[in-house]
């Protein structure tokens, strides 16, 4: 199955990406660590479908939100000025945070510690992504693209050998493809913003910018 593959050079991909996304379909697309699966947050059991592909438990989906500017994080999560400061100063990049959730976020995107209900939100530093973020309203899901307990596939040709038409799209970066097969595969980082200093809970690409994080342990 290749109907569903494209390049992020054609124009095209774009718009292909958007109907997708809008009428509900999931989308492999290229960010700046790895591939991620993409679907509309605000699509109803979007967070399901996605957690239904991995194969994984709805306690365990560990998903991060993508947007293309800090003030679409403030529509579903709680932050403050402090925290504006530290997500302006790592933004974009491949730093996810994990931040307090509004009272009125969708339920299937939160966990829970201590009673406190979270979300993760990064902005990522992929200029086809951002360029898309900015296209959409809403917040995109987004998670690596492998089962659960697997690790993430990182080529477009295998994606497509693997999901086939589970997926409605993928968008294929030979870029990314070179530099994963050069460097290795990593995550983002993603830092725990409901403590206070903020918590390092997952070594990444790179280490935020601010003094008071420190690692966990």
């Amino acid at each position: 199955m290749t109907d569903n593959l494209a390049s992020m050079e054609d124009p095209r991909s774009t718009l292909s990406a958007i109907r997708s996304l809008t009428l509900g379909g999931m989308a492999v697309l290229p960010t700046d660590t790895l591939y991620g699966i993409h679907g509309l947050a605000s699509f109803p059991g979007m967070s399901v479908k996605i957690a239904a592909l991995k194969n994984c438990q709805p306690d365990s989906r560990g998903f991060i939100l993508l947007t293309d500017a800090p003030e679409k994080m403030e529509r579903w999560a709680l932050v403050d000025d402090r925290l504006r400061g530290f997500v302006q100063r790592n933004c974009p990049g491949p730093v996810s945070f994990l931040v307090a959730a509004q009272p009125d976020a969708p339920e299937d995107l939160c966990t829970r510690e201590g009673g406190v209900r979270r979300l993760a939100f990064r902005i990522p530093d992929h200029p086809y992504l951002l360029e898309l973020l900015k296209l959409l309203d809403d917040p995109l899901i987004s998670t690596s693209v492998n089962p659960t307990g697997e690790a993430p596939l990182e080529y477009a040709a295998d994606i497509v050998k693997l999901y086939g038409d589970r997926v409605d799209l993928v968008v294929s970066d030979a870029a990314l493809e070179a530099r994963i097969s050069q460097e290795g595969a990593q995550p983002s980082t993603l830092v725990d913003l409901t403590r206070t200093p903020p918590v390092i809970l997952r070594e990444g690409k790179v280490r935020p910018i601010l003094s008071m994080v420190s690692a966990q342990g």
